[in-house]
């Protein structure tokens, strides 16, 4: 196998792949990624037999056949190649030789052959098309609330949901908070949801970084499908049943408020000072009027206040106290709008 590639082509590929491949596994081809010559394009891949990930380059194929090499090293060569065109060339015993200018560099790869086989999206899957940073945006709204206890496999990843055509949403919960953002896409049915792992969703979000391509997913039976220009991505899915987040989040509220962001966190800032995690601080409401954030500190002559404003409007009730972590909220600051 010999091609001719891009730099930039190049390092794009091996970007892609860098969180996929296992850094720690018994398995050594899953430390590789497999480049498949075919005519005047060559495809990379890469998996860790959960997440997979293909991925279109353009290239000067002067000889069809397939290599595999360490992702990890070729990517750190090729950060430090100069721009221009890369050769890559297959050699005797799974060697490796790569061209760069005026570098040359021999490395060892592995048999191409025990490289996992990777699933192709069949053409019936439920289909969802969304805008790129419709999605990353979405996600970015979700993925701080999934949980990293592995003893809750349910929670470990984001539910996504298709409520109906035209209507996606994406949930996700630790089981102290919960994150749940709608938008509109193209295409789907109402159907029953799927839990995309955190991984999975990290390595998406690689995906859709950069340009305005629209990105599709197909929805199956045990594992789900992202394509977006010239790559295409295969996730597996969580196994369990995700909590009922409407008994969280209600339909209708007896009392709603508006308050303005910034000054409610810089509140909780200041509490999150003096407060502990075995005390709690609480917020408090006199009807359109101004509210409060309290802290009382064991060992303190009097409570802390931090005066975060007055309430914009809404609200419907009378005097409000509730009680929460004061570091807590702070999560959700950066990815509410003010």
């Amino acid at each position: 196998m010999e091609f001719i590639i891009e730099r930039s082509e190049l390092l794009a590929g091996l970007y892609l792949a860098q969180g996929i491949v296992e850094r720690r596994t018994t398995i050594p081809i899953l430390n590789n990624i497999l480049f498949d010559s075919d005519g005047s394009t060559v495809t990379l891949s890469a998996t860790d037999q959960e997440i997979g990930i293909r991925r279109l380059c353009q290239a000067k194929v002067k000889k069809n056949g397939m290599i595999s090499a360490s992702a990890r090293k070729l990517y750190e060569m090729a950060r430090e190649f100069p721009e221009g065109e890369v050769t890559i060339r297959g050699k005797e015993n799974n060697w490796i030789e790569v061209i760069a200018g005026k570098a040359k560099f021999r490395l060892v790869g592995l048999d191409p052959r025990e490289f996992p086989e990777m699933t192709a999206a069949p053409d019936d899957l439920l289909s969802i098309r969304v805008k790129a940073p419709v999605l990353a945006d979405m996600i970015e709204h979700t993925i701080f609330a999934v949980s990293v206890d592995e003893t809750r496999a349910n929670l470990n990843g984001i539910y996504l949901e298709c409520l109906e055509s035209g209507r996606l949403r994406m949930v996700a919960t630790d089981g102290h908070r919960l994150a749940m953002v709608t938008e509109e896409v193209q295409g789907g049915r109402k159907s029953k949801g799927v839990i995309i792992p955190r991984k999975a969703v990290g390595e998406l979000r690689k995906v859709l970084e950069g340009g305005e391509e629209d990105l599709e997913i197909l929805v199956g039976d045990g594992v789900s499908f992202a394509r977006r220009g010239v790559v295409e991505m295969s996730m597996r899915l969580i196994e369990g049943e995700f909590p009922d987040y409407n008994q969280v989040i209600p339909e209708r509220s007896e009392r709603t408020c508006y308050v303005e962001v910034s000054s409610l966190m810089a509140a909780l800032r200041r509490i999150s000072t003096v407060s502990s995690e075995r005390t709690r601080g609480g917020a408090r409401s006199d009807r359109a009027g101004p509210y409060g954030v309290v802290d009382h500190q064991p060992g303190c002559r009097r409570g802390q206040r931090g005066v975060g404003g007055r309430v914009l409007g809404g609200w419907g009730g009378d005097r409000l106290q509730r009680s929460l972590s004061a570091r807590r909220p702070q999560f959700v600051s950066g990815r509410v709008a003010d």
